[in-house]
Order: C-alpha cells, then structure tokens, then sequence
C-alpha cells in the first residue's frame, strides 16, 4: 500500500509539474517596441524590460524577484506591502495598452494601473489609486521602492536632473528645476519623472542600498558615509524610494499619485499620459474575418487540449483505482502526452 501511494502520489507530482504550472504561470505583457511590461499575476507586481531588437531584452528592475520592487501603503500605523500583506484579494487586468492590478481588503482598495503611450514610446505610466472602503477617516501614506537592476557607471549610481552624481546616499528634493532622476549602469539606463507633466509630487526621492531602503519602516534618513553596499547582504545594490506626502483620507475618497518611468537617461519632450493610445502593430491589423478565423482557430486548440488533458485525467482514476502497483512505464506514456499538448499550445 505504501508503495503505491508513493508512486501515484510522484505521477500526480508530475502532472501538476507538467501541466498545471505551465498552464497557470502566464504573465500579462504590453510593449510599445522599445519597452516591455510585465505584470507578476502572483505578486502584482511590474517588471520592465528595454528592447533591442532582436537582441535579449533588458531587465530595468532587479528580474529574479520581482518583489523587491515594492509599492507600501501606511494605514494608521499599519504598512502594507502590496503583493505580501494578509488580508488583500489581488485581481489583474490587460487591455492593448494597460495592466492594471487590484488589491482589496475590507478597509482598503490599492489600484496601480501601468499605461504605454504612443505619443511617448519607451516609457509607462505608473498610476497608482488609494481609496478609504471604511467607514471612518484614516491617515493613508504611499511610497514606491524601485529596485534597480544596473550597478552604476563609473561609481554613479543615479544622477539627478538638476546634476548631482549619486554615488552615496542621497535625499533629493523634486522641483521644477529638478524633475527627474536616472538609473546608470554599463547595460544602460532608465529614467523617472516625478514632477510636472500632471504627476504627483513626492516629499522626496531617497537613493541608497536596497536592503536598508527595504528594511526601514518608512522614511529613511540618508548618510553621505553610506555606500550602496551592505556587506554581507547586498553589494553595489542600488535602489530608489519615493515617498509621497500623507494625510486623513475620508470614507469613500481616494488619493491618486502618478509618476513616469522610461529607457534611457533623459525624458523626451513628451511625457506618457494617462489616456494615452496605443496605435495597433502591423500584425494586429487585421480584417474582421480574419479575426474571427483566428478566434475560431485558437477556441478549437483550447477545446482539444481541455479534452485530451480530462482523457489524461480519467487515465490517472483508473491507474490509482487498479489493484496493480504504477509502473514507470504509466508514468512515461502520460508524460509523452504531456508534452505533446504543451507542444500544440
């Protein structure tokens, strides 16, 4: 007995390896050509990536984890890092040109709406949306931790607009004169716009090492002796926390911060807006019965898969309903069948 429940419970292993993950593990993605976002449908939480052509793409946010890019919500006396707190339902959404992902609790609703602009290509709007579902007036405060993946160009690690090189802990104070910041690194750069253009202005931009920014509760109190590494953690680990002011919010009211974020190392004259349009790629113009055949085609593929993956299903009922042990070779056949969906998908 102890054999067999050790063998199907390595066959269900399998199919779950197999065929579960792969099926669930779909990201949502827009990319205007010149960048690529991407939203982590377990976390919430947004990748960006530069194109180059044909060439691999590349990550702007620390990639092996995008947790480390964290946007905070302070309630009272409680931070909530969206993505890891208890007590919020996620939901997420793609549309041509925007990902938006929702967070819920019984006090709370966290919208961050990520938006490409045709008019500004290779950079996003990032919207974020605090509303008060609660029924008495609470101090809301939001801060964005963006974990950078470049490690800095010749000892610059960010550089502002107003001309500081940052290759210490540093405090900027957004003005008119200074609305933007860069992310350097030998791969490339990113910029973000935190000022004008309609965007929110936050009390302050914080640059220093990763883990420290991450650690502290949340404000943070820079030092010039402080470097972006902190051994044995993280080394030449460079990060940006954007702190926006706080105050009551009242029940039923919202409070919207939006800010920019781009490739390269400057802002163009147009900055991404909110309604921007996505215009359609030569691929995606289509005529209306091409669509449909399209449609059809890809709602038959689905159906077979579904139907060959039940079929899969009532093998395996049958397999742990049967008196004999599981051979490897049952195993194998159900993996050769397997892979043969995933190859159709």
């Amino acid at each position: 007995m102890t054999s067999r429940v050790g063998r199907s419970a390595t066959l269900l292993v399998a199919i779950v390896l197999m065929l579960v993950v792969p099926f669930a593990a779909v990201a949502h993605e827009i990319s205007d050509g010149l960048l690529t976002v991407r939203l982590d449908e377990n976390s919430g939480r947004l990748a960006l990536f530069a194109v180059r052509g044909g060439q691999t793409p590349i990550s702007l946010l620390f990639e092996p984890d995008p947790r480390t890019s964290t946007l905070s919500v302070l309630e009272g006396n409680r931070i909530h890092r969206m993505g890891d707190s208890g007590g919020f339902a996620h939901t997420s959404e793609r549309t041509a040109n925007r990902l938006t992902v929702e967070w819920r609790s019984p006090s709370l609703r966290v919208i961050q709406h990520a938006v490409l602009d045709a008019r500004a290509p290779g950079q996003v709007r990032i919207r974020i949306e605090v509303t008060n579902l609660s029924e008495t007036a609470r101090p809301i405060g939001i801060r964005y931790l963006l974990d950078s993946a470049f490690s800095g160009l010749d000892g610059t690690f960010f550089r502002t607009q107003a001309g500081q090189s940052v290759a210490t802990e540093y405090r900027m104070h957004p003005s008119p004169a200074n609305r933007y910041w860069v992310s350097l690194g030998r791969e490339g750069a990113f910029f973000v716009v935190v000022h004008g253009d309609g965007l929110s202005e936050p009390e302050a931009v914080v640059f220093g090492n990763w883990k420290r920014l991450h650690d502290s509760r949340w404000d943070y109190a820079v030092s010039s002796r402080r470097g972006f590494s902190l051994i044995p953690f993280s080394m030449n680990d460079g990060a940006a926390l954007i702190l926006y002011p706080g105050g009551a919010l009242n029940p039923g009211s919202s409070r919207t911060v939006d800010l920019v974020l781009g490739v390269g190392d400057a802002p163009g004259d147009r900055i991404a807006r909110f309604d921007g349009a996505m215009l359609p790629t030569a691929d995606e113009v289509r005529t209306d019965s091409d669509a449909a055949l399209v449609a059809r085609t890809a709602a038959r593929t689905a159906t077979s898969s579904v139907e060959e993956v039940n079929e899969i299903l009532r093998e395996i009922n049958r397999l742990l309903a049967s008196a004999r042990a599981v051979e490897p070779g049952d195993v194998e056949l159900l993996r050769q069948r397997l892979e043969a969906i995933q190859r159709e998908r």
